[in-house]
């Protein structure tokens, strides 16, 4: 405010000394003048008077129907009080914690991706499920998803003939998993018949990605097999075409009504 008293009050000065001795140039730098001074007396005394009516409220403590005054300063723009914030409890903060861990999926994409493609030659073709779209899911499918960290195709009980299969980006394909069967490989020679497609049981481990069935392309070679992955870590069995467990054969798969085709295998 006082700058604009400043230029007022020169730009009236000024007017009026170089009037020359007009008249109405006089007149004119004299009403600037005086209009400033008039306004900036007015400006003051109006804010004199409002904050004096303002401040003899708050000194009484008029209160405006509950215990909260007018005890503010008027004249200055306040910061918003922070909201109220909740009191965590100890499992709140459990739950914070897990969803912000970072987790190694990232890592474990990348490994899993070169392993599957390491394994794509053993992978079987022979698909007894279809996905949404109605194309056959095979192994070689999961492993081809894998390879190119796409989420991967997961079937369901029933799905023989059905198109009942579809990509789940929740499922993950166990590392340890493909890590042993590309150990497994520089030892015998077999193919990879199911991961997660295939039609098995409601809660089979095909379904969460940790569980995979492998043929043996010598029939001499099952209980072989068995060992060494079971040495590698694994937890599996020799199983039937109809999913029955049964001992491994020992000099080849006699032919039978429900034949062994498979060692299945969990990690």
């Amino acid at each position: 405010m006082a700058p604009l008293l400043v230029l007022a009050i020169m730009w009236g000065g000024f007017t009026y000394l170089t009037s020359s001795g007009n008249p109405k140039k006089v007149e004119q730098g004299t009403k600037i003048m005086t209009g400033a001074i008039f306004g900036i007396v007015i400006s003051l005394l109006s804010w004199l008077i409002v904050d004096t009516v303002i401040k003899t409220l708050a000194d009484k403590q008029v209160a405006f129907g509950s215990p909260t005054f007018i005890n503010f300063a008027w004249n200055q723009i306040a910061e918003c009080p922070l909201p109220l914030q909740k009191q965590l409890t100890d499992e709140e903060i459990e739950k914070l914690k897990a969803a912000l861990k970072p987790k190694p999926v990232g890592l474990d994409q990348k490994l899993n991706a070169q392993l599957a493609f390491s394994l794509i030659s053993v992978a079987g073709s022979n698909a007894s499920c279809k996905d949404t779209t109605g194309v056959p899911v095979s192994a070689a499918t999961t492993l081809g998803e894998v390879s190119e960290q796409r989420p991967v195709t997961v079937c369901s009980a029933g799905c023989t003939g059905k198109s009942m299969c579809a990509p789940n980006p929740q499922i993950q394909i166990s590392t340890k998993m493909l890590a042993e069967l590309t150990r497994l490989r520089d030892n015998f020679n077999f193919t990879i018949s199911s991961i997660t497609t295939g039609d098995h049981s409601g809660a089979s481990c095909h379904y969460a990605g940790n569980c995979v069935d492998v043929v043996p392309q010598k029939k001499q070679d099952y209980t072989a097999m068995l060992n060494q992955l079971k040495v590698l870590g694994g937890n599996g069995f020799c199983e039937t075409k109809s999913g029955r467990s049964a001992a491994c054969p020992t000099a080849g798969v006699s032919d039978q009504a429900d034949p062994i085709d498979h060692i299945h295998v969990a990690f």
